[in-house]
């Protein structure tokens, strides 16, 4: 049996070195004193804004009170409220509502009947 060597495309990729080129020294030390800088100036202003006071709360005003203006009201006159026998079945009721609220509707001698019963528990 014959071996198969046969190459595949993806075996004959070329293979880049990627390098970062190199800073000059001028700019790399200029990096090295930058960066703590800002560091520092950022804690020095986080610091400045946690110790200032706060102001305080401020209550809410309150608001005004809405007042309403009452309208007037429109009275409408029914045709039969002047009429007499209208008149009149008004004051029956007024008088049967009066008579009604002067009846005593108690009566001391009905008492509910004693109720005797003749229990027994026993206790286990």
């Amino acid at each position: 049996m014959a071996k198969d060597t046969t190459i595949q495309d993806f075996e004959q990729l070329p293979t880049f070195k990627q390098e970062e080129p190199e800073m000059p020294p001028k700019r790399r030390r200029w990096w090295l004193l930058l960066l703590p800088g800002l560091v520092f100036a950022l804690l020095v202003v986080a610091i400045i804004l946690k110790l200032q006071p706060k102001p305080a709360p401020q209550a809410p005003l309150p608001s005004p009170t809405p007042t309403s203006t009452p309208t007037p009201e429109e009275v409408f006159t029914s045709p039969w409220a002047t009429d007499s026998a209208v008149l009149k079945i008004d004051a029956d009721l007024v008088q049967l509502e009066t008579d009604l609220n002067q009846v005593n509707l108690q009566e001391p001698n009905l008492l509910p009947p004693p109720i005797q019963l003749k229990l027994e528990f026993e206790l286990p």
